[in-house]
C-alpha cells in the first residue's frame, strides 16, 4: 500500500467515526434534550492543555507540571494519567460520585480517538452507562474523560478496567 492510500484510509476512518459520533449524539439529543459541539483536532489539543492547567492544583512546582504534561501527552496521550500517576487526588466510589452529579455543561474527551472531543450542553440526564455506550459505539472501546465546563469535577474511565480507574476528581473549595 502506498503512503497516500494509507493516509486516505486513515482519513476515511476518522470521518466514519465522526459520522457515527454525530448519529449517536443526535439520538441522545432527541431522547434527552442534549446539545453538542464537536471540537476539531486543533481545538481538542488546546482543550487538553487547558484541562491539565485547570485540573492540576495551582501551587504545584514547575517540575510536577512538566511531569504532568509529559504523562498526559507523551505516555499514550491519556489525560487520565494525571490520576493514575497520582498527580491529582481522586475520590472513592468514582462511578457513584459521577452518576449523582448534576452535569449540565461539560466536555467529553474520547481518549481512544485523539482527534476530537465534544462539548455537551443540557447533559443533566447522562450517566456513566450512556457515555460507555457512546464510546463503544464510536470508538469500539471505552476510554474517556468528561469534565465540567468550569473544571470543578472530572470523571475518567480507562481501557485498563479493573487495573486503572475509574477516577473521579472534584476541585476542593480552596482551589476554586
Amino acid at each position: 500500500m502506498k503512503w497516500e492510500d494509507f493516509v486516505d484510509e486513515v482519513k476515511k476512518g476518522y470521518e466514519l467515526k465522526k459520522e457515527e459520533l454525530i448519529k449517536e449524539l443526535e439520538y441522545l439529543k432527541f431522547n434527552t434534550g442534549l446539545s453538542y459541539e464537536i471540537l476539531n483536532d486543533k481545538e481538542t489539543k488546546e482543550y487538553k492543555k487547558l484541562w491539565i492547567d485547570n485540573i492540576l492544583p495551582k501551587n504545584v512546582s514547575a517540575s510536577i507540571k512538566e511531569k504532568a504534561y509529559s504523562v498526559c501527552t507523551d505516555c499514550g496521550d491519556y489525560l487520565w494519567h494525571l490520576f493514575s500517576f497520582e498527580l491529582v487526588e481522586t475520590m472513592e466510589n468514582p462511578t457513584d460520585e459521577f452518576n449523582k452529579l448534576r452535569k449540565e455543561n461539560c466536555t467529553l474527551v474520547f481518549e481512544a480517538n485523539k482527534r476530537f472531543a465534544v462539548k455537551l450542553k443540557n447533559a443533566e440526564d447522562l450517566d456513566e452507562q450512556d457515555i460507555i455506550d457512546l464510546c463503544n459505539y464510536v470508538a469500539g472501546w471505552c476510554d474517556f474523560v468528561i469534565t465540567a465546563e468550569d473544571f470543578s469535577w472530572a470523571y475518567s474511565r480507562t481501557h485498563e478496567d479493573g487495573w486503572c480507574g475509574p477516577y473521579f476528581y472534584k476541585k476542593k473549595k480552596e482551589q476554586c
